[in-house]
């Protein structure tokens, strides 16, 4: 079973692009009213104060607070980075989809364990899987490499032969 569906079918090419748009709006969306709100995400001290501040402070917040003022310019520096360079990269061919896509999770989990937007940063998680292939998903937990541009899918291997649906539907 794939992410979006059986294996034996593809997901809906234009239901994937919905998806991965929805998610470039969300992410290039946060980014650039950071850039055109407060000053401070355009001087990199926006984090000097948010993890204290935010609405709902986590366990980590505190913790995340008092790190030093060089991580908290790279935090901001990161998330400009992601939300307005890595989300374009969504649209891309695999596996620059797939990465860029781990990237966003990545800063996502980052303010999950940091802070607390409720429902924000999982919708976002959920929608960057659009872009992870069912192949580079299978490496990340431990399967076999994907892959790309050798002419394989990934899917087979010495262990786990490709396996073809049956010709009758299912019903045989």
């Amino acid at each position: 079973m794939g992410f979006l569906g059986s294996h034996a079918v593809a997901p809906p090419l234009l239901i994937l692009f919905f998806l991965r748009w929805m998610l470039l709006r969300l992410e290039f969306g946060a980014g650039m009213i950071k850039m055109r709100g407060d000053a401070s995400w355009r001087d990199l001290t926006a984090m000097d104060h948010h993890h204290q501040t935010q609405p709902m402070p986590g366990p980590l917040s505190r913790i995340a607070h008092l790190a030093p003022r060089w991580w908290h310019r790279l935090e901001v520096l990161g998330s400009h980075v992601v939300q307005l360079g890595v989300i374009w990269l969504i649209l891309l061919p695999q596996p620059i989809a797939s990465i860029a896509a781990l990237l966003v999770i990545l800063s996502q989990l980052f303010l999950v364990v940091t802070g607390n937007y409720a429902w924000l940063n999982w919708l976002t998680i959920l929608l960057a899987f659009s872009a992870i292939s069912d192949s580079f998903l299978r490496w990340a937990v431990g399967g076999p490499w994907p892959g790309w541009g050798d002419g394989s899918s990934g899917r087979s291997s010495a262990r786990h032969p490709q396996q073809t649906p049956p010709r009758c539907g299912g019903t045989c």
